[in-house]
């Protein structure tokens, strides 16, 4: 479940990077941002299927 949620996370900081740190992101240049902002959604993506695919699995309803 952490995995879960540190792709999450990292998923949601890169795509409100250019609205959390403007002047940072510009400084980086164009290119290198978007590159950035790639590599990060990417390794939160698979931070996030690994996190799915290892989370604890919880029986709510059984069927009657």
């Amino acid at each position: 479940m952490v995995w879960l949620i540190l792709g999450v996370a990292l998923w949601s900081w890169s795509h409100l990077l250019k609205r959390i740190s403007p002047r940072w992101r510009a400084s980086l240049g164009d290119a290198r941002a978007k590159g950035l902002v790639t590599l990060a959604s990417l390794v939160a993506l698979g931070l996030m299927i690994y996190g799915y695919r290892h989370a604890q699995t919880v029986q709510l309803w059984t069927g009657s």
